[in-house]
């Protein structure tokens, strides 16, 4: 897999190709604007590089179309041959323990899962969402099912560690009722682990009057 990888980069040949990866395999993901930002170049230019890069068989970068907005990430087996890549090059070997920040980098991305979501439930996604975040599941079948559930799952870890995640995904929405019942779904889920937190205190207390 790292050869074939290789060898997709050298296809490209493009000096930004690889900046292009290391970026994405350091910030997660990022706007188009922001990442011709970062390299210095026009987005016209970075037009045509992406377009290689998307050309590779498979792909050797990702996008998330939303709207007017692109947003570039690296597939799974790309970014592990870039972090392989860098810690070869620092010296610290494959055994570093994970920082937080890597935890959290390695979860799924919010917006990729609202598209995952959207593409299952169709054009009507928005009143399936709707139904979904007032815990009406009956009225979905098990792939939309499952698809609201890894949504659900990144907006719950995004809003622990990433929360201008969340602040995306309510801009992409554009929808006060949904937004709306997105802040109750994680104001009831932190609600939750308030209560078994507490619940863990209280037991630890008994042992130790025990």
């Amino acid at each position: 897999m790292e050869d074939s990888i290789r060898r997709q980069i050298m296809s490209i040949r493009s000096k930004y190709c690889e900046p292009i990866l290391e970026l994405l395999a350091r910030e997660g993901e990022l706007y188009h604007g922001d990442l011709s930002e970062k390299l210095n170049m026009s987005p016209s230019g970075l037009n045509v590089i992406i377009k290689k890069m998307q050309e590779c068989d498979p792909p050797i970068i990702e996008i998330l179309q939303i709207g007017k907005y692109k947003i570039y990430t690296l597939p799974p087996s790309v970014k592990e041959y870039m972090e392989s890549r860098r810690e070869a090059g620092s010296g610290r070997g494959g055994s570093a323990e994970k920082t937080e920040e890597t935890v959290v980098d390695e979860e799924q991305n919010v917006l990729l899962s609202l598209q995952h979501f959207a593409d299952k439930a169709g054009a009507q996604w928005k009143d399936m969402l709707n139904l979904l975040l007032q815990d009406r599941a009956y009225e979905a079948d098990a792939g939309i099912r499952s698809q609201f559930a890894e949504l659900m799952r990144a907006v719950v870890f995004a809003g622990k560690y990433r929360e201008e995640d969340i602040e995306r995904l309510k801009e992409f929405i554009r929808n006060d009722v949904l937004n709306r019942l997105l802040e109750e779904y994680l104001e009831e889920v932190r609600e939750c682990e308030r209560h078994f937190a507490g619940l863990d205190e209280r037991l630890r207390r008994h042992v130790i009057i025990q």
